[in-house]
């Protein structure tokens, strides 16, 4: 069960979208312009300011828009990042010679979203 539910788009107390800073060129310690691999005008793709062990392909994709979950991006944004995705997919593995890759998307603390929390 979901629990009590916040309405759609409403943000936590505090919240800042994690990644306004560093699309518009700014470093904030965790992650640095030169840490963007890809940019689209509508989606951009990251190097994980906490990479997993032993994972050298964990890439962040976040749309260049203020989104702050799934249910606040407009389609043609989502569209933008899941094309990015596969471009960024399709690069690891030839990159890396990988025999798969694996793909997430978190939504809310319940749901284990975290980049808020990197900050």
């Amino acid at each position: 069960m979901c629990g009590k539910l916040a309405r759609l788009g409403d943000k936590p107390a505090g919240y800042q979208y994690p990644f306004c800073d560093l699309l518009a060129g700014q470093g904030d310690g965790i992650n640095e312009p030169e840490d963007i691999v890809r940019r689209t005008e509508d989606a951009a793709a990251l190097i994980a300011p906490r990479r997993w062990p032993n994972n050298l392909g964990h890439v962040l994709v976040v749309p260049t828009g203020h989104y702050e979950n799934l249910y606040a991006i407009p389609t043609d944004a989502y569209r933008a990042v899941g094309d990015l995705v596969h471009e960024v997919a399709v690069a690891i593995r030839e990159t890396y010679g990988c025999e798969g890759v694996s793909t997430r998307q978190h939504n809310e603390p319940a749901g284990h979203q975290s980049a808020a929390a990197q900050r």
